[in-house]
């Protein structure tokens, strides 16, 4: 018994027609007939009733109908189960001031959300310190930051841009008199 045989028989008892059956999983009526004639062979029994060109399910066909649908409904959860151990899903919580998310990130966001589509992006929106206790708190997952990288011991920072700066100000304004600032 082969799962592709099991869907075939459930598509035809849904439809009670070989040639809907065939159209709806795109085989020919020939291969419909054959997935139906190798269960009925292996289970010694007849699953269909043929009267003409109709078909009708017969009592073994009703029993079996309900356990080729559990079948592969387990199945279909298996699948799932072990893709979602190697496609993430879930929350992730991000923490980033609000003008990186508005105008720098969208894209990489953009191009997370299609590469992992069961992951849910939730946002935190605070200034670079905020988010370091919100990390430490475990209240989000991960930050993106506008400031130099952190050395602290329990933090991991990267690089992942240079993020250029300028500050504007009248000639007159004792700013403008430096060449440079640097904390």
């Amino acid at each position: 018994m082969e799962f592709r045989q099991l869907k075939t028989f459930i598509v035809t008892a849904r439809h009670l027609s070989i040639t809907k059956a065939a159209n709806e999983l795109g085989y020919a009526q020939s291969s419909v007939s054959g997935h139906i004639q190798m269960l009925e062979e292996e289970l010694a029994t007849m699953l269909f009733e043929r009267l003409g060109r109709r078909i009708k399910l017969t009592k073994d066909g009703e029993h079996l109908r309900v356990y080729a649908e559990q079948i592969l409904k387990l199945s279909d959860e298996a699948k799932d189960g072990v893709a979602s151990a190697v496609t993430p899903k879930g929350a992730l919580t991000i923490g980033t001031p609000e003008s990186l998310c508005v105008h720098r990130l969208p894209e990489l966001f953009q191009e997370f959300r299609e590469r992992y589509p069961k992951v849910e992006i939730n946002f935190l929106l605070s200034s670079s310190h905020d988010l370091r206790i919100q990390l430490r708190k475990n209240t989000i997952d991960l930050a993106f930051f506008l400031a130099r990288p952190y050395t602290d011991s329990d933090l991991i920072s990267q690089v992942l841009f240079e993020e250029p700066m300028a500050v504007v100000a009248a000639p007159s304004h004792p700013l403008a008199k430096k060449k440079s600032y640097i904390p």
